[in-house]
C-alpha cells in the first residue's frame, strides 16, 4: 500500500476523476489544470495522531506554516525512509509528539500544493495512526504551529481535504485496533 509505485496509480485514478485524462507529458502547471503527468507526483507520510479520551479518543490536528489551516503532522519521504518512519519523525518535529506508530497506512489521501516558487504539486500521502504516548517540552517546531486536541468528529470537520476527513471519521470506528 505504502509503495510508490501502488501511489502513483492511485494518484493517477484520483487526478483522472477530478481532472479529465492527461496530457502526455503536461506539467501540471498553467491554465489548463486538465494536465499533468505522474512525474509530477509527490509522495509525503502523515501521522494520524490520537489518544483515548473517556469513552472516545482525540485526534491532535497542527496548523500549517503558511496558511495556517488544520492539517496532520505531515512531510516528504527522505531517501532511505519508509513513509511509517516518516511519519513519527513529522509528529516528532512538528508537535513534539512520541508514541506508537501502526505497522501500515490507515489509508491515503491526494491534495494540491503551491509551493512558494508558485509551482503546483500533487501530493500522494499516505496517513499512518500514532498512538501518543507523551508529548515533549519542547520541539523544533513548537513557536512555529499551534497544536489542538480534539474529538474524531471535530477533526474531520476542521481538516480541508474531503478525503482525509473520511480517514479521520472511519477511524473512530477501525483505527483503534490497528494501532492500539
Amino acid at each position: 500500500m505504502t509503495s510508490g509505485s501502488s501511489n502513483a496509480a492511485r494518484l493517477f485514478h484520483w487526478l483522472r476523476s477530478r481532472l479529465g485524462d492527461p496530457t502526455p507529458g503536461a506539467t501540471g502547471t498553467g491554465d489548463d489544470e486538465s494536465r499533468f503527468s505522474l512525474e509530477a507526483a509527490h509522495v509525503q507520510a502523515a501521522a494520524l495522531p490520537w489518544r483515548k479520551r473517556g469513552n472516545g479518543i482525540e485526534i491532535m490536528l497542527i496548523t500549517s506554516l503558511d496558511t495556517g489551516r488544520w492539517i496532520l503532522p505531515k512531510g516528504w519521504v527522505e531517501k532511505g525512509e519508509t513513509p511509517r518512519e516518516t511519519a513519527v519523525r513529522e509528529a516528532r518535529e512538528e508537535a513534539g509528539l512520541k508514541g506508537k506508530a501502526a505497522g501500515e497506512a490507515l489509508g491515503s489521501y491526494f491534495y494540491k500544493k503551491t509551493t512558494k516558487s508558485g509551482e503546483i504539486r500533487h501530493c500522494a500521502v499516505d496517513v499512518f495512526p500514532l498512538r501518543v504516548e507523551r508529548q515533549a517540552k519542547k520541539w523544533p517546531e513548537m513557536a512555529k504551529r499551534d497544536c489542538v486536541w480534539m474529538s474524531v468528529q471535530q477533526a474531520s470537520q476542521k481538516v480541508d481535504e474531503p478525503d482525509l476527513s473520511q480517514l479521520i471519521l472511519g477511524f473512530d470506528a477501525r483505527g483503534m485496533r490497528k494501532s492500539a
